[in-house]
């Protein structure tokens, strides 16, 4: 469930576009696993805890007497006295437990927080590692690794503090517990009200009652872990569930067309970013999107193909689902040539000589032999062979509207040019928009729009 509503109308890209959660990948993975885990482990404790009070309390009720107290005069009896003391006693010892172990909730949650926050900075390590060795920054990683592993060590010493506070108030109570019932009974038996048999009966079930009622005593840190979990996975879930408060008004029509009026585009923190002119697409039309450096180039490629919801104006988009995006550093998944090729799909209805023939197309015929060869692609590919692969992909999926974002940068002028080319005389149907500062494309596309700052 947690997946489906995740992956849902984009909240993944805005989640992590917003910063409304850290790790929400954590979440997923571990959070429900260990609140699943937790939640059996307690329950089948409180079951049997259940059961054992029930059987007990009988046994109190029936053995115990009566207690009679004179107060001001006025007689009050308490009858099955024993077994109120062990619920008062339980009660006492609960809200003291929760007064001195409450932080425990707050340790856990930062604790998961930091833990993963470490793991993601070596996983980005691990991913980037070409990078890294060539700016020669090992001692900066190091530097942030053990700044990231001080804030999990300084936060498990906390913990560990806790940790022996509850203990040791878990032992208290303990002790005081073990005496308690002989302390009641020796009024009773000293005035020959109970044998000395009904009073090891009686204790050992008072034990037997106050065990029970300290389910929440005894399970206190696995409680407060349970909690702090629970308190990130309703974060997460308030943010699954949090409407982005867009005031740009998308339509979505049968037609072919793209078309926006009066579109202003604003960054998440509501700062106007850039003023877009009146646009009109028809089948076929080529768009060549141009301006400065963060003006908002990319953001109105995001916008056009839906995922950009901060904005004002109006926007007419076809109902088509048949696009594609192509960014100038593209997604590839660990797999197979052909899956990488086929995604999102799960698999095109090709063959292999049609796999082959588009990666000619491209310039990539080097790779025909291993299309069938699993690996992790994104870390052996140039991010030149990377754009090339990605134009391959547009030729096999043959896409309505393709989106192109800087997706030719790191190539030769001559590459560039013979792909755009490919583009006009394999799909002229396809509607391409552009965002790119190389002048020469401009013969490839049939209308420029220049962005300004506003």
């Amino acid at each position: 469930m947690y997946i489906s509503d995740w992956l849902q109308n984009n909240r993944f890209y805005h989640i992590e576009k917003q910063k409304l959660n850290d790790n929400p990948d954590q979440r997923i993975a571990e959070d429900l696993g260990l609140i699943a885990k937790k939640i059996l482990s307690l329950f089948t404790g409180l079951l049997k805890n259940c059961v054992n009070l029930v059987s007990y309390s009988i046994i109190i009720w029936s053995l115990s007497d009566t207690w009679l107290f004179n107060i001001h005069g006025n007689a009050y009896t308490i009858p099955g006295a024993m077994l109120w003391a062990a619920i008062l006693y339980a009660f006492i010892g609960s809200f003291i437990m929760e007064k001195i172990g409450h932080p425990m909730v707050s340790l856990d949650y930062k604790q998961q927080q930091y833990e993963a926050n470490f793991r993601s900075l070596l996983i980005g390590l691990r991913r980037n590692a070409e990078q890294v060795a060539f700016y020669q920054g090992q001692g900066a990683e190091k530097n942030r690794l053990q700044h990231a592993f001080m804030t999990v060590q300084s936060n498990w010493r906390s913990i560990m503090t806790y940790t022996k506070r509850i203990s040791f108030t878990e032992s208290v109570y303990l002790e005081i517990g073990t005496y308690l019932p002989y302390l009641l009974m020796l009024p009773q038996y000293f005035a020959k009200k109970l044998t000395l048999g009904t009073v090891m009966q009686l204790t050992q079930s008072f034990l037997r009652v106050r065990a029970s009622l300290s389910w929440f005593i005894f399970n206190y840190q696995d409680l407060a872990l349970l909690r702090a979990a629970l308190r990130r996975l309703g974060e997460f879930q308030a943010s699954l569930q949090q409407q982005n408060s867009e005031q740009m008004q998308t339509h979505h029509h049968e037609d072919t067309q793209i078309m926006t009026h009066a579109l202003k585009l604003y960054r998440p923190n509501g700062q106007l970013l850039v003023n877009v002119p009146n646009i009109h697409l028809t089948t076929g039309h080529r768009l060549l999107i141009q301006g400065p450096s963060g003006v908002g180039k990319s953001t109105l490629l995001r916008a056009l193909a839906g995922i950009w919801p901060y904005g004002s104006g109006q926007m007419y988009l076809p109902n088509s689902q048949d696009m594609l995006f192509l960014p100038q550093k593209s997604y590839l998944p660990y797999g197979t040539l052909k899956s990488i090729l086929s995604y999102p799909h799960i698999e095109l209805p090709l063959d292999t000589a049609t796999y082959a023939q588009a990666l000619t197309k491209a310039n990539l015929s080097q790779l025909i032999e291993q299309l069938e060869h699993a690996d992790d692609w994104e870390n052996i590919l140039s991010l030149g062979e990377q754009q090339r692969l990605a134009f391959a992909k547009v030729l096999l999926q043959k896409p309505r509207y393709a989106f192109l974002d800087e997706a030719t940068s790191a190539l030769d002028p001559h590459n560039e040019s013979h792909l755009y080319q490919l583009l006009m005389d394999e799909l002229p149907q396809t509607t391409v928009i552009s965002v790119a500062h190389h002048e020469n494309l401009k013969q490839f596309h049939s209308q420029t729009l220049q962005l300004h700052a506003p």
